[in-house]
This record gives structure tokens, sequence and C-alpha cells, in this order.
């Protein structure tokens, strides 16, 4: 099972660019850019120090992305122009999910 620090480290950057671009949006309400720059840096910490080195670290930070993705995007009360933006988070918190069953079944065969 090949080593997936690199897609989970590209996902996680993902995340946090569209999160930033959701803190500078005029569109975004103040509520929203405060829990988006929040989660942009909560993000980083899941994914610091050793947390990266091993399958549990890996699918820690995994489901803390999916967690923070899916709390952040739930918690938009109005649709508005930043509503592409939550779609593309949806998308990268999917494909942390596929991650983590990748990461979880590596475990098993380990």
């Amino acid at each position: 099972m090949p080593d997936q620090t690199k897609p989970i480290t590209e996902l996680v950057t993902a995340a946090r660019a569209t999160l930033k671009s959701i803190t500078q949006d005029p569109a975004a309400s103040d509520a929203d850019k405060r829990a988006a720059f929040e989660t942009y840096e909560d993000l980083l910490l899941l994914i610091g120090g050793d947390a990266m080195a091993d399958y549990e670290g890996r699918t820690a930070a995994l489901a803390g992305m999916i967690a923070e993705l899916t709390a952040f995007t739930k918690g938009v009360k109005v649709k508005n122009p930043i509503t592409a933006k939550l779609d593309t988070l949806t998308k990268l918190a999917d494909k942390a999910v596929d991650l983590f069953k990748i990461e979880k079944t590596a475990a098993k065969n380990g």
C-alpha cells in the first residue's frame, strides 16, 4: 500500500486555500469569515509535527479534516456567492473519506 501522506497533505492544502479565499471574500458574512479562518487554522494543526508519520496519524488527520469541513459547510446558513466554495470543500471532504478508507484498509492489512 503506497504512503498516502502526499495526497492527504495536498487535500489539506487545497481545503486551506479554499477556506482562505472565503476569509477574503467580500460576499462572505463576518461569521462565515471567522469560521473559515478557525477551520483554516485547525487543518494546519491536523498535519503538523509527526501527525503524518504513521497510519494512525494519517487516519486521525483525515477524520479531523472530515469533521472540520463538514462542520464548517453545515454551519454556513445563507446561500450566497461562497456556495460554490462550499461545494469545493464538500468534494474535498469526500476525497478525505476515500483516503481514510485506504488508510484503514492498510492498517488492517498492516
